[in-house]
């Protein structure tokens, strides 16, 4: 151990600069860059730019991983699709009353000059299999959503919950098809 100019017992190791050493070196706290107006794009980006990221001040080059945090607006997108899923039955509507229980993050990131769509999801989703004429509620259930990710969301996995109001021996064939229905349309939704 030894002791620093202001008296503080140290590890041998740390090392202190002169009055000098800090001039020469000068302010080294960090800066925020901004993009200058001659490497601004007077244009808007074209079709043919469909698909590459726009990067930051920093990383003009594009050749450095950069992410953005988009859980939020990825939350409230994903839970309104799904609210929003339309299934085209004759008898019997099946219609999405929830989606609970959802947790998992998003981000855009983009790594040499790509942008690229990062998710992973779960989420249960509550429904109603109704009468068509009456809007009687003849059935109800839930389905899970386990996984919900970029890497296979076209073959997203749903998990059928029980029923939680079990429909009628006269309409159990049909809500049974309706709720195959609405699987098949969440996964086209999502």
């Amino acid at each position: 151990y030894k002791k620093t100019a202001d008296g503080r017992m140290t590890s041998y190791f740390t090392r202190e600069q002169s009055a000098h050493e800090m001039s020469l070196i000068g302010d080294i706290a960090p800066k925020r860059l901004e993009k200058s107006s001659e490497s601004a794009p007077t244009s808007l980006p074209s079709s043919s730019d469909a698909g590459k990221g726009t990067t930051s001040a920093w990383n003009q080059a594009g050749t450095t991983w950069e992410e953005k945090n988009t859980t939020d607006w990825c939350r409230d997108r994903l839970e309104a699709r799904l609210k929003e899923t339309n299934v085209p039955v004759v008898d019997l509507t099946p219609v999405v009353t929830a989606v609970d229980n959802m947790t998992g993050e998003a981000s855009v990131a983009i790594a040499s000059g790509k942008k690229r769509y990062i998710f992973d999801f779960h989420c249960t989703v509550k429904f109603d299999v109704r009468d068509s004429d009456s809007d009687d509620v003849i059935a109800s259930g839930s389905l899970r959503l386990p996984d919900i990710c970029s890497t296979h969301h076209h073959e997203l996995e749903v998990e059928l919950g029980g029923w939680k109001k079990k429909p009628s021996s006269e309409h159990a064939q049909k809500a049974t098809d309706c709720r195959a229905s609405l699987v098949k349309c969440v996964r086209e939704s999502v």
